[in-house]
């Protein structure tokens, strides 16, 4: 068994082209492909129009501790 490590880059229609030259010219060869994509996604949501800023009128601490007693 023989590992390669290869940076490449897809073309345009995102299609991955291996050409790499082999010691034998005919030969049944196993192969295994692990990507590493760090690049982020270019369909990522936009998450802005679900921000905002809760107005909250009362005691927090007071009405999480009731909340709290409620689950025992």
């Amino acid at each position: 068994m023989k590992t390669v490590h290869i940076n490449t880059k897809t073309d345009r229609d995102g299609h991955l082209r291996l050409d790499m030259p082999l010691a034998h010219s005919v030969m049944d060869i196993s192969v295994i492909v692990v990507m590493d994509d760090n690049s982020s996604p270019k369909n990522k949501y936009n998450c802005s129009d679900l921000v905002g800023k809760l107005k909250w009128q009362g005691d927090a601490v007071k009405e999480q501790r009731s909340l709290r007693e409620e689950w025992k």
